[in-house]
């Protein structure tokens, strides 16, 4: 077994767009429980907290047990430490240097658990403009200081199918330590984090991701749902793997709120849900000029199987008829 990043895995994958512009993928590991992580509504309140455990919140996921939660645990929680943009933004940075380091599935390997990396390589990654400056390192310290501690207060534990079979995994914390010494980050996972993750999945992750707008959370997540929807080999030997329920999205955008909750507010719904997320796939389409910003080739609304949808659809549209709808899109350098 090969390392991820001697072999294809994590070697950028490139689309060239024009003369002087690629846009770049990588291959990392994701897990179906942290996927469900990353679209926690940053608003959502723990569905449970333990006062005996320091004020440990619990958030209840999916997990592939149907009697058992999966649980994404936050230690010391207040409402101003919830999971963020930005820790989102560096536990998959983090995650993508440790897929790089290690064997993928290979059980006799010893897993290096350390990623190292400097504020300006972060700084690069993100889009920052004269990444070297020291106002910019000082800011990216900043912003990657307040991200790690939030990321080494969470652990998780689950069920997943692995090789046809159900395993649980106990709590695992995420982090095991970090340090940032002389504008270089030294992180380490859990060891039983970093095993789980090792035997995990795949997905096809677009490094423009990196450079969205962190105050948008449901660019940012929906994109990263989109991928891994087309990262899924069993979704494209079965054709579906370019497009996707309204409803699926509209679980992952965190900033978009429910039916109930509109109804509630005697607000819009159309308004709320369906122009919210029409307006985070045009912004992931549109690349202002800059194709590494990008990371829709194209999307549209559809019926299942990319069927086009009817005048009388668009006539009698609600929220139901809306949600029950599918998008067709296609992730740059994405095959």
């Amino acid at each position: 077994m090969t390392n991820l990043n001697q072999s294809n895995l994590s070697k950028a994958t490139s689309t060239l767009k024009n003369k002087e512009e690629i846009i770049q993928n990588v291959r990392i590991l994701n897990t179906p429980t942290l996927n469900q992580v990353f679209s926690i509504n940053p608003n959502q309140s723990p569905n449970k907290i333990n006062k005996a455990l320091g004020n440990e919140a619990q958030f209840y996921l999916q997990s592939a047990n149907k009697n058992d939660y999966a649980i994404f645990y936050i230690e010391n929680y207040t409402q101003g430490n919830h999971f963020k943009l930005g820790a989102k933004k560096i536990l998959d940075f983090i995650i993508l240097r440790f897929s790089e380091r290690n064997s993928y599935k290979q059980k006799d390997s010893k897993i290096d658990v350390e990623v190292v990396f400097s504020l300006e390589e972060y700084a690069e990654v993100l889009g920052r403009r004269n990444p070297k400056s020291s106002s910019t390192k000082k800011d990216v310290r900043r912003i990657v200081k307040e991200a790690l501690d939030i990321v080494y207060s969470c652990s998780i534990e689950t069920y997943e199918k692995r090789g046809g079979e159900i395993q649980k995994f106990s709590k695992m914390r995420i982090l095991q330590d970090y340090t940032i010494k002389n504008s270089v980050c030294t992180i380490n996972f859990g060891i039983k984090f970093a095993e789980y993750m090792n035997r995990s999945y795949i997905m096809n992750f677009p490094m423009s991701l990196f450079k969205l707008d962190g105050r948008n959370s449901n660019a940012y997540c929906v994109a990263r749902r989109l991928s891994v929807h087309q990262s899924i080999l069993n979704n494209k030997k079965k054709g579906t793997n370019k497009i996707i329920s309204v409803n699926s999205l509209l679980k992952v955008a965190p900033c978009i709120p429910s039916i109930e909750e509109v109804r509630s507010s005697n607000c819009s719904w159309s308004n709320r849900i369906e122009d919210k997320l029409t307006d985070t796939l045009d912004k992931l389409t549109d690349s202002n000029g800059q194709v590494e910003t990008k990371i829709l080739e194209s999307w549209c609304y559809c019926n299942s199987k990319g069927a086009p949808i009817s005048d009388e659809q668009l006539l009698d549209m609600n929220y139901y008829s809306f949600s029950n709808l599918y998008v067709n899109f296609s992730v740059c350098g994405i095959d």
